[in-house]
């Protein structure tokens, strides 16, 4: 049964994109599935980081599983209007908006391939740990669409204009070595030490105060839109916020007695 599989232990929550018959692309359900997991990552405050990754070893998540939506307008007395599709695709977008923004670590591990909507889901996580098997593909422009799930944000954001209109326009895979040497992957592992390395390094960031990583986020966010005067008015504030807090002094203190 095509499901989002949802695991939480030690502060650790893993999502699993669980549909390989299909490449692990996403159903309406599981959209839905997605969003639901996703929001309560965000508010559970046992939850301290956040790994997405796909079942099997072939793909990471291969899209949208929404070929339905064609449907709709073809004189189906159940179909949706325009409206409401459009408002049941941004609906399922907020589950990348929460992944970017929410207070604590995100990491997408990549095992296998990105692909369309799952490939802007891979990109809206902080951080991307990858293997041989990963690769990207914006793959819309096979479809004759343009695309969704924040994939043209976070692309240009992390390669510029000119490279997302690259990869955007022709469709061309980026394997994984190449997506390493550009950035979108920040590290790279053997695809059988994967899921280990990627849940040593969870426990490790779960293990760092909760405010530094809300206000580090919150920073790195207003970096890509604020000017140079609101981020560090900003900084500074987080950087006091956080002083005053009691993990932080913890930690603080940690690191003097070493």
């Amino acid at each position: 049964m095509a499901t989002i599989d949802t695991d939480i232990d030690q502060g650790i929550a893993t999502l699993t994109i669980n549909q390989p018959q299909a490449r692990n692309a996403m159903t309406p359900a599981m959209l839905d599935s997605l969003l639901e997991a996703t929001q309560r990552c965000a508010d559970d405050k046992a939850v301290r980081c956040v790994l997405v990754t796909g079942y099997g070893e072939q793909a990471f998540c291969g899209g949208g599983d929404i070929s339905g939506l064609a449907d709709s307008g073809n004189g189906n007395d159940n179909a949706l209007g325009q409206d409401e599709l459009v408002a049941m695709l941004e609906r399922w977008s907020q589950s990348v908006l929460l992944l970017h923004t929410m207070p604590k670590p995100t990491i997408a591990v990549l095992n296998g391939v990105a692909a369309g909507a799952g490939m802007g889901l891979a990109l809206s996580c902080d951080l991307r740990l990858g293997c041989a098997n990963s690769s990207f593909i914006t793959a819309f422009a096979k479809l004759g669409m343009p695309g969704d799930f924040g994939g043209s944000y976070f692309l240009t954001q992390l390669l510029g204009p000119a490279k997302a209109r690259e990869y955007y326009f022709l469709s061309e895979r980026i394997g994984a070595e190449q997506a390493l040497a550009l950035g979108l992957i920040n590290r790279m592992f053997t695809t059988e030490t994967l899921t280990l390395e990627a849940n040593a390094l969870a426990q490790k960031l779960a293990q760092a105060p909760k405010p530094m990583y809300k206000a580090m986020k919150a920073n790195l966010n207003a970096a890509l839109t604020q000017s140079p005067v609101k981020v560090l008015k900003q900084e500074a504030q987080a950087m006091i916020e956080c002083a005053l807090s009691e993990e932080t002094r913890q930690a603080t203190a940690e690191f003097f007695k070493k």
